[in-house]
């Protein structure tokens, strides 16, 4: 999931990384409800309801079973980067 904001528009977006690249997907909020998203004084907000179970080519990513690793990032964005 990524929350950013790109010319003045902040969303939220399911994405899958593959070694070094990131690819949003063709259906970006698949999985996700409940999208709040605000811009305050520079800041970016947002908050969302994911499934606990989703499928991104062929994999299958189960949050109540399996453990994951939050990353965050903290930045500007340019072009989708």
């Amino acid at each position: 999931m990524a929350c950013m904001s790109l010319n003045g528009n902040v969303n939220v977006v399911m994405a899958y990384n593959e070694g070094k690249s990131n690819e949003i997907l063709t259906n970006g909020q698949y999985g996700l409800t409940d999208i709040k998203t605000a811009q305050v004084d520079g800041q970016v907000y947002c908050s969302f309801t994911r499934q606990s179970v989703t499928e991104i080519k062929n994999i299958v990513f189960n949050l109540a079973d399996d453990r994951f690793h939050l990353m965050l990032a903290r930045g500007p964005a340019s072009q989708g980067k």
